[in-house]
Formats: C-alpha cells, structure tokens, sequence
C-alpha cells in the first residue's frame, strides 16, 4: 500500500476522537476496500497505560467481521500521540500485529494543529541472540530495561530493531520495517 484515500470526515474524526480522549491516546480501525478507507469505528483504550500507549479492544477487533460481510477489511488501525510526533514508536512497532493495514498516528503535539500521518509496519522473524550481540546503540524504552530499541532510517522509511530480555537474560531481536504511507484525503 503506497498510499491510503481518506474521506475528509474520516480524517475530521479520528481528530476529533484524539481531542476528546486527551491527554489519553485513543485508537479505533478503519474499514473498506483496497487502499480507500469508509468507515471508522472507534475503539475503547484498554491499555495500562493508556496515556503512553494503546490496545484496541477486541469487541472493535471482532467488528471486522460485520464488514467483511460486506467485502471490506480492515484497511488501518489510528490511534493517537498526544505529546510526540506523528511517527510510530518503539511500542508502536513492538504491536504491529496487521502488515497488510496501515497505521495512522494523529499527533497533538501541537493541539491547534494536528498532524495525521500513515505507515506501514512490517515486522520480520524474531530471532534469538546472545546479550552481547545487542549494539550498544539500543536503548530502553520508557525506561524498560528489559525492552530496548534502537531505529535506523529517517522520519519516512527505516527499520526499528528491537530488542526483548528474559528474565534468564536471554535476548530476542525482533526488526519492524517502517514505511510511510501517503495519505489523499477527499
């Protein structure tokens, strides 16, 4: 998918979804056909910590089934950053379970003027590695250590390589392409 047609009211109302759920993120699916986007549903947050991350709920998830019904899929996933840029995070790319939606990040940063952009988010194979192999680059996420992540690219195309530690110390890499999605809004 290079690019991603949005309805003008779809893109009014995952902006008007993220304001009224600040400072929480909100989430929510879209359906439709192709690359065109028809219908939003919105999602409740289930999170644990639904002001730093997002979990779609799996009555939204189960939603897909009604359109499919009706020929559709489900062409993205939105959620919102209420104060980081419109570019998906380390968590973000850690939860890109759908490669073949996009993913659309509404930004807050600055409120008077939200940005919406979409990516693609393709996870590879995970793959075991000493903890040694980790580059020493890689760095916490939100103070995790048990969790690092380290992104190589620039703000429109690259590649997140993250990084998982067991209790026993045992590390997993797990690369997520990232691709940015051109949005049309009609």
């Amino acid at each position: 998918m290079a690019e991603l047609i949005l309805p003008r009211f779809i893109c009014d109302e995952i902006v008007a979804h993220a304001r009224q759920g600040a400072p929480e993120e909100v989430c929510g699916i879209l359906s439709g056909q192709g690359h065109v986007a028809m219908g939003l549903y919105r999602a409740r947050n289930v999170a644990p910590s639904r002001f730093i991350d997002y979990v779609v709920d799996d009555q939204t998830l189960l939603r897909q089934f009604e359109f499919e019904e009706r020929g559709q899929s489900m062409v993205a996933i939105y959620h919102s950053h209420t104060e980081s840029p419109a570019f998906p995070s380390a968590t973000d790319a850690r939860q890109a379970y759908y490669p073949d939606s996009a993913y659309i990040i509404c930004s807050l940063q600055r409120p008077e003027r939200p940005v919406i952009r979409a990516f693609r988010l393709i996870q590879g194979s995970p793959q075991r590695l000493d903890r040694e192999q980790i580059p020493s680059d890689a760095t916490p996420v939100r103070g995790n250590s048990s969790f690092l992540a380290r992104y190589v690219g620039d703000g429109h195309c690259g590649r997140y390589d993250l990084y998982t530690l067991s209790p026993e110390q045992e590390a997993e890499w797990l690369p997520c392409h990232v691709y940015e999605v051109a949005i049309l809004i009609v």
